[in-house]
């Protein structure tokens, strides 16, 4: 398990699924995918209004899409991705002067969702975005109180949550943070870069999709079925990672001098994760993305996986903690 995993993004499929319907529908209605404000480069065939409600009705509970655009491609993504294992140790290793205080609560964080939303919270993620700058700006008091919740002496924990929010009871959170509290503080020493496997996929287990035009239909070099494509995405994702990493270094030391601007880092991460991405993977797909679906599907898929990659680093890097969450809900990955 990885940083995804810890954060509830591949241990809950319905989470990505629903993320990535919504984001295919906005491509497909937009004419293009945006991703925090940056276009991914890929061409929407130009089509009427009603031709595209069509498609949109199409995958609502589609059994054949389902199968060949979630399960096997935008998963098999996820668990690729979710080899990135999470760890605040690099942090020291790149001199990034600050880790996720919350790192410890990585595993208890959904827990930790269900018990504000029954305190209350109506909405516990966007509450915990909406809290995040107060979280790192009071990190010692944060760091020190959830070392002594991980000997279940929730107290500290509790003043800091009803500082937050004062309309949260010291005794209700109490009595809620006992039934999780009790968790290993140790992060383990990992190594930079990480490892990759291709996840396991058997494409003929698909069968051959049915797709309006023929020369779509049968698997070759040149016109790749829909299914062998996802193939050629997945080796060419690892392709991306292994490229990815290689830059790392140089852009941790940007965002140190950068004062720690982190929507600057993001922003450049986007960008190089587009070209990396584009250039590993649409050249084999290219004549699938005369389709309208396709073309869309893929383009969702590719800001998903850019926000998921920066997620896993971000977590990588200093921890998977609440400042991961809120990264990741801010980047509409949850």
């Amino acid at each position: 398990m990885g940083v995804l995993s810890d954060l509830g993004i591949s241990k809950s499929g319905e989470l990505a699924k629903s993320a990535y319907l919504g984001n295919i529908k906005n491509t497909l209605r937009n004419g293009k995918a945006v991703f925090m404000g940056i276009e991914v480069p890929i061409k929407i065939p130009d089509v009427d209004q009603n031709t595209i409600e069509l498609q949109i009705e199409k995958i609502e509970n589609n059994e054949n899409f389902n199968k060949i655009f979630i399960e096997q491609g935008l998963f098999n993504c996820l668990k690729l991705i979710d080899q990135i294992p999470s760890s605040d140790k690099l942090s020291s290793q790149f001199q990034i002067p600050f880790k996720d205080p919350t790192e410890p609560l990585k595993n208890i964080i959904v827990d930790l969702l269900d018990i504000l939303d029954s305190l209350g919270i109506d909405d516990p993620s966007a509450w915990i975005l909406e809290k995040l700058p107060t979280i790192i700006e009071i990190k010692t008091d944060v760091t020190r109180a959830v070392k002594l919740m991980s000997s279940c002496d929730n107290d500290s924990f509790a003043e800091i949550l009803h500082a937050l929010d004062n309309s949260l009871n010291e005794e209700d959170m109490i009595e809620k943070l006992n039934e999780v509290c009790g968790f290993s503080i140790e992060t383990p020493d990992i190594p930079f870069p990480p490892t990759f496997n291709l996840p396991e996929f058997d494409i003929l287990a698909l069968g051959l999709p049915n797709v309006s035009l023929p020369m779509f239909s049968i698997p070759n070099l040149d016109f790749p079925s829909i299914n062998f494509s996802f193939d050629m995405i997945f080796k060419g994702l690892i392709d991306v990672l292994s490229q990815f990493f290689t830059i790392i270094p140089e852009m941790i030391k940007e965002l140190i001098s950068s004062g720690l601007d982190f929507v600057k880092f993001i922003n450049n991460s986007i960008r190089k994760l587009f070209e990396l991405i584009i250039q590993a993977i649409t050249s084999s797909i290219l004549p699938l993305l005369n389709s309208l679906l396709f073309a869309a599907a893929i383009a969702s898929l590719i800001s998903y996986i850019a926000g998921s990659l920066i997620v896993s680093v971000v977590g990588y890097m200093i921890g998977s903690g609440l400042i991961s969450f809120g990264l990741a809900k801010m980047l509409k990955l949850l």
